[in-house]
């Protein structure tokens, strides 16, 4: 069993002087004060017990840095982000009109089921449901649009190593929507 140790108190501290060797003055829960024979105080944390469990502190703090950076990453690679970022690009070449409606197409159908994640982690799944649900409210010509743009976008994203594959490209639209119905104007 651990014997209990007083937390050191700012007169201990201040009176702790140097000797012929290192020493320590323990604070507890593994927190020390480490005074050098040149007379430099020092706070140091045993870890002792993670090292027991298989934990190295120094590592598990670089991996969750690592994790972090990815996370942000992540956070800034988001479907939503690339599409505005291609539309922006895209701007001054489209028709107004055409930016409009692709614009509102993403903001109503795409936005709510995929724009928040990160455009690696889109899948053909995902982009079968936003069809699916627009067909089940036929507006089977607005899901072929959305389609269109949505295989656009990760094209785009593929082309600036911001996606690593483009997963619309799987999809057989017409397995989904059925075979486009022309209409014959008189």
């Amino acid at each position: 069993m651990a014997r209990a140790t007083t937390p050191l108190t700012n007169t201990k501290i201040k009176n702790a002087k140097s000797k012929d060797k290192d020493y320590k003055l323990f604070d507890g829960g593994g927190l020390f004060l480490l005074i050098t024979k040149r007379g430099t105080k020092l706070w140091r944390l045993k870890y002792k017990q993670d090292l027991a469990n298989g934990i190295n502190p120094s590592e598990d703090k670089k991996q969750k840095i690592v994790t972090k950076k990815k996370e942000e990453i992540n956070n800034l690679n988001t479907f939503k982000l690339i599409v505005l970022e291609r539309l922006e690009k895209q701007k001054d070449d489209i028709s107004q009109s055409h930016y409009k409606r692709t614009f509102n197409g993403f903001i109503n159908d795409v936005f709510p089921i995929i724009g928040d994640i990160p455009i690696d982690e889109v899948t053909a799944k995902h982009i079968i449901n936003i069809l699916q649900i627009m067909n089940d409210r036929d507006a089977n010509s607005s899901a072929r649009k959305v389609y269109h743009s949505i295989n656009t976008t990760f094209k785009y994203a593929v082309a600036n190593a911001r996606a690593k594959r483009n997963p619309a490209g799987d999809i057989a639209v017409s397995e989904i929507l059925g075979k486009e119905k022309k209409k014959h104007y008189k």
